[in-house]
């Protein structure tokens, strides 16, 4: 058995299981999206929530992109969580319904909005043709994403050992970066020393600088 849910209503079950899984009530959470300098309000969070329903039952308040974001910083989660339908194991599972025709599991969302599936392009478009250039473009609109997940795995192979094989791997992502016309992270400055020095970037002045790294 599954069930489907519009964005909008999976957001909104999600921030009122969110909200009471960190025992807030309504008025404290729209105190805490007023100290974000958001005029998020107990009302419109019930709305929010509930979706105001019309007779038939059908959402009539809709949750924009600015909601989604200002509730993940006031509930101390990532934005895409607040998206997630719960993979239940078992026979009952909950799909996000992308469009009237097209429905994605937990993981399958999250795998598309990190740019790691392009599985939401049709493999057969409606004329039957398969559609393999829409997929290259989604893989080079992607590759951004994919970039900076590497860096970030190879910012954290740096701190943990700061050796230099590590620091070469993290040069080279950073010229790849670079070369795309990606601006990367910030960097350490005495790491990016060190690359200088070694000759390892070929644009050290374009790589961003911050603070020199501690524990």
């Amino acid at each position: 058995m599954t069930n489907s849910k519009r964005a909008s209503d999976l957001i909104g079950d999600r921030i009122k299981e969110l909200r009471k899984l960190r025992d807030l009530t309504r008025d404290e959470l729209a105190a805490r999206c007023a100290e974000l300098g958001a005029g998020l309000s107990a009302a419109m969070l019930v709305n929010i929530e509930s979706g105001r329903p019309d007779e038939e039952g059908k959402r009539r308040r809709d949750v924009s992109v600015d909601e989604l974001l200002i509730l993940a910083v006031a509930l101390d989660v990532p934005p895409a969580l607040l998206l997630l339908p719960p993979d239940q194991a078992g026979e009952e599972r909950t799909w996000l319904e992308i469009t009237p025709k097209m429905k994605t599991s937990a993981w399958g969302l999250a795998t598309w909005l990190s740019g790691e599936s392009d599985q939401m392009i049709p493999k057969v478009d409606e004329a039957g043709v398969v559609s393999a250039e829409r997929r290259r473009m989604w893989r080079q609109a992607a590759h951004p994403l994919r970039l900076y997940r590497i860096w970030m795995e190879r910012f954290e192979a740096v701190a943990k050992g700061e050796n230099e094989a590590a620091l070469l791997a993290l040069a080279d992502v950073l010229e790849v970066m670079i070369s795309m016309g990606i601006t990367p992270p910030p960097t350490p400055d005495d790491w990016v020393a060190v690359m200088r020095e070694k000759g390892w970037l070929k644009h050290p002045d374009e790589v961003p600088i911050q603070p020199k790294w501690s524990d």
